[in-house]
């Protein structure tokens, strides 16, 4: 193993056999560096001096001239990898411009050389990680080694590769000391915010207790017991029993099982562009095929109907052996869709009149996010399964939860042949309970619902008036703190006009050679223009995303089924004057983003 963790080589291909899994070695290609006007070789004849793309090598050469050291960093086959850096910052002081670094044609930052220094340490040293940069390039390392690598280069590329180490209500600071305003607040697990103290101390309570937390198949679980009554005492009618699990998509196969256990139909309804998770029978009524294609076949019988269309609803019924419908009274990840007004309330009419149940997924939306503490309130609704998870424990520990009567559970579990049909090893621990229990008690006592209604109303009045005077926002829309802003800025035909531009301007006839290709290359050609520019409008809303975090400290992201989106999604404790600094903010990233574009 070298001494240190980084090779130089003018052209890295030629570095041949290479084990390119080798994460302690770093072969950096020579590079390329353009000197400024203000650079003068000699008495550069007629203004014909090279300065544009010149050989890290030689440029290298210059600068230390320049410095008046007589080293030669690029000598022997082994580099500190300080004195890679060192020697671009000294070319950029004296003029020079070096290209960005690259190994095998993939662009190298700060972070990559501070990944190499795990590996080169003392042999008896002990891993001690004490400056920001480093630890967020170990943190950078790790996850993309061993997590998910295009989601770490997905992250860099939009300048969103941050590290928190400390979250309180709407709050989180990173590494750098730097504060966000919390917009995404765990797309909506943290209705509490980050770290509430009574959700805190209920946790530490629990455990300086010692009470047990996997008892619920060997003993009556005393948290999860007391969870289940108050879960009960506050959801909408007759609905009386709770199956735990530990996230939302448990919560919707535990809802799917019960209504087929139940009901013994074979279809399924659910709504197009919904969302209710990633597991498999989640997936399949699910509404957006990106999600789904790679996964066929999902679960049989399950059809989809456009979502707020009552007579695509009633002719789906009528067709007969429909168990269950499934839908979202929000569409929270399909870009916070709102129904027509009536529409849960006819719905509900519609399943009874079929004798089919009803499965509100209320993850998103449940839990004080709309302005009521279930949304299915607003239209006094009262479903024959409610799922919920996310905020349940304030978002400290994972934990799902199914609703249902009890007449309904009995026909599914009601045995003792049944009663164990589903069970879930890590649902209804009572520490999760424990946490929920806190939880609620803070959403009631701090009325929580009555702030986003609040809040929200006041945040989405103020943003409708704020981006007014902007085409490329199409609207402003949502109930309480569950807000979105969807963009409409079209790339339309920009695509294609470069590459004409392009093609005129290089040598040979481009354009001729294109008029030569068969009709089935052409179509290839404009279908591939067309998807950039689809790509292009939907980064255009992960620019707005990345602006407002870099210049504004403030957090949000895009809903998963429509990258057009952004979503305003920040705790239910939101303050009028952190409302108020979103609404700046996003102003502010609007009028330079129009000057952009203008």
């Amino acid at each position: 193993m070298p001494k240190s963790g980084s090779l130089f080589q003018t052209i890295p291909r030629d570095v041949l056999p290479f084990r390119h899994d080798r994460k302690d070695i770093l072969i950096i290609d020579g590079g390329l560096v353009s000197a400024s006007e203000a650079l003068r070789f000699g008495t550069e004849t007629l203004g014909l001096a090279p300065k544009k793309f010149l050989n890290g090598c030689l440029a290298e050469t210059l600068v230390l001239a320049l410095e008046g050291r007589a080293e030669a960093f690029s000598i022997g086959r082994e580099l500190p990898e300080e004195r890679v850096l060192e020697i671009g910052r000294i070319a950029e002081m004296h003029g020079f411009s070096p290209s960005p670094m690259a190994s095998y044609g993939e662009r190298l930052g700060e972070d990559d050389f501070q990944a190499l220094r795990r590996f080169h340490r003392h042999i008896l040293a002990p891993v001690v990680i004490e400056q920001p940069l480093a630890l967020r390039a170990e943190a950078l390392r790790c996850f993309g080694q061993h997590i998910n690598p295009v989601l770490r280069e997905f992250y860099q590329f939009n300048h969103i590769e941050r590290v928190f180490t400390h979250g309180s209500g709407c709050w989180l600071t990173d590494l750098d000391g730097s504060r966000y305003l919390d917009f995404v607040a765990g797309y909506g697990c943290l209705n509490t915010g980050h770290n509430h103290p009574r959700v805190n101390q209920a946790l530490q309570a629990y455990l300086q207790q010692q009470h047990p937390t996997f008892v619920q198949y060997v003993s009556v679980p005393l948290q999860t017991s007391l969870l289940a009554q108050r879960l009960i005492e506050l959801a909408p009618g007759n609905l009386e029993r709770v199956f735990f699990s530990n996230s939302g998509t448990e919560a919707v196969e535990a809802a799917l099982k019960l209504a087929m256990a139940a009901m013994q139909r074979p279809r399924v309804l659910y709504c197009d562009n919904g969302y209710h998770g990633k597991t498999l029978g989640a997936l399949s009524v699910t509404g957006r095929d990106k999600h789904r294609v790679p996964f066929r076949p999902l679960l049989p019988r399950c059809d989809s109907i456009p979502f707020g269309d009552l007579p695509a609803l009633e002719a789906a019924l009528s067709q007969g052996n429909v168990g269950a419908f499934i839908l979202e009274p929000i569409q929270g990840e399909g870009g916070v869709i709102l129904p027509p007004a009536g529409y849960l309330k006819q719905v509900r009419e519609l399943c009874s009149a079929h004798d089919c149940l009803m499965i509100i997924d209320e993850i998103q939306t449940g839990l004080g996010r709309t302005g009521k503490l279930f949304a299915c309130e607003w239209e006094a609704v009262v479903p024959d399964i409610l799922v919920l998870s996310k905020s349940l424990s304030g978002g400290a520990v994972p934990i799902g939860a199914t609703l249902s009567s009890a007449a309904l559970w009995d026909r599914a579990y009601g045995s003792i042949d049944t009663f164990a049909l589903h069970t879930s090893t890590f649902g209804g621990g009572n520490f999760a309970s424990a946490s929920a229990l806190a939880t609620l008690d803070v959403i009631v006592d701090e009325d929580l619902a009555g702030n986003a209604a609040r809040v929200g109303g006041q945040l989405r009045e103020a943003l409708h008036e704020a981006v007014s005077a902007y085409p490329f926002i199409r609207e402003v829309r949502g109930g309480g703190l569950m807000l979105a802003i969807e963009f409409a800025y079209s790339f339309d035909g920009g695509v294609e006009a470069f590459v004409r531009e392009f093609a005129s301007r290089i040598p040979g006839n481009a354009a001729g050679t294109y008029r030569m290709l068969s009709g089935k290359a052409k179509r290839h050609i404009e279908e591939a223009i067309s998807e950039v520019e689809k790509n292009f409008e939907e980064m255009f809303v992960l620019r707005f995303v990345s602006k407002l975090s870099r210049e504004h400290g403030v957090l949000t992201f895009v809903t998963a089924n429509n990258n057009r989106v952004m979503r305003i999604q920040p705790p239910l404790l939101l303050t009028d004057a952190e409302a108020q600094h979103f609404v700046e903010a996003f102003s502010s990233v609007c009028k330079d983003m129009s000057t952009f574009l203008a």
